[in-house]
């Protein structure tokens, strides 16, 4: 509660303080896929469907100072300080991008309970807010004119704290501020691969990988939101294989193939990740069927048959998942073929008669 003195003509001393409550507006229904893992690839998938078992970065809620989420729907008091982690301007981030204020004038006898309200960078010269207009990155829009509610809403990431200040018509003294943050978030995940082609795994459904038996080197590069807050993600790419469309690929093969044991292996860093997709299966030995090797040339050929016919079946893809303090990533990007880039391997080298006479 603020207390303020009222020192105008004929007025005697009188206490007005300034309450804040806040409810959430925006309601957000999450839909989220339940993706079953096994060890070693995805499992209960549609085939072709793998572009679309992972849901996008998750949106968040306000955040009090104490990083207690706002619950939507419910009143609370206002904090000192509060923190955005979705913005208007963010792909997939727009559900939590408002918040609404509620400044009850007191006592509650007060004859002109009306209040200005404002928003400004906290500090203006700051090298990231100079040049800058506050109402681009936040806005604050009263219900009505000299209402006490009102709807703050995060249109874009910044990195300058900003205020939102409530004032009193009546008492310009009487009056109570908000500092807002933004808290980091990864917003692009740009894929190069060997040759010159590049996705963004965080918009893309899919990239074509060429020739599934070539060794390729993906490099990541990173991008972040503007921010106040630091948040840290870690994250490390991993290819993963859908069980489902591998189980009808086995039913084309002579020999049926499996996972190896060290099945997809995450990448050493989140910066590279060297790929031989088809290095990732083994057959069974013919002299000895519980023993796993290597794929022949003889099955090779078979699988990449089978490919030609179903390069965007999402066999493969490449799972991107990272949690922060304020902010997770969980999705997967279909990895695609070029079926004219498909080699056919030497199995055997036959004479047409054993031998010889001269």
């Amino acid at each position: 509660m603020q207390e303020i003195q009222n020192n105008k003509k004929h007025t005697k001393l009188k206490w007005l303080s300034i309450v804040f409550t806040i409810a959430v507006v925006a309601a957000i229904v999450i839909t989220s896929s339940v993706i079953g893992f096994q060890k070693h690839g995805i499992s209960d998938l549609e085939q072709g469907q793998a572009d679309a078992i992972i849901s996008p970065e998750i949106d968040a809620p306000i955040t009090d100072g104490e990083g207690n989420e706002l619950e939507n729907g419910e009143i609370h008091k206002m904090p000192r300080a509060m923190t955005f982690r979705s913005a208007s301007a963010l792909a997939n981030n727009a559900s939590y991008d408002s918040i609404t204020l509620t400044a009850t004038v007191k006592p509650v006898t007060a004859d002109n309970k009306t209040v200005d309200w404002s928003v400004s960078f906290v500090d203006a010269s700051s090298a990231w807010a100079t040049g800058k207009t506050v109402t681009d990155y936040i806005t604050v829009t009263p219900q009505s004119d000299g209402s006490t509610t009102a709807t703050v809403q995060c249109l874009k990431d910044f990195g300058a704290q900003i205020k939102v200040t409530v004032t009193s018509r009546e008492n310009a003294g009487a009056k109570a501020e908000c500092t807002v943050d933004f808290a980091k978030r990864l917003t692009g995940i740009t894929g190069k691969i060997s040759g010159g082609a590049t996705f963004d795994a965080l918009t893309d459904g899919s990239f074509n990988y060429g020739n599934p038996d070539d060794t390729l080197v993906i490099d990541y590069t990173y991008t972040y939101s503007a921010y106040t807050v630091d948040d840290t993600l870690e994250l490390v790419p991993e290819v993963q294989i859908n069980e489902t469309v591998l189980a009808d690929l086995n039913t084309s093969l002579t020999k049926k193939i499996k996972i190896r044991e060290a099945g997809y292996t995450k990448t050493e860093t989140s910066a590279k990740q060297t790929c031989n997709l088809l290095s990732l299966f083994c057959e069974p030995l013919t002299s000895n069927p519980s023993k796993y090797v290597a794929l022949s040339p003889a099955t090779k050929n078979e699988v990449l048959t089978w490919l030609k016919t179903h390069t965007d079946a999402g066999l493969f893809s490449i799972r991107y998942e990272a949690t922060g303090s304020y902010s997770s990533v969980d999705r997967a990007v279909r990895i695609d073929f070029d079926a004219s880039l498909f080699k056919t391997y030497v199995e055997d080298v036959t004479l047409d008669d054993t031998a010889i006479i001269i």
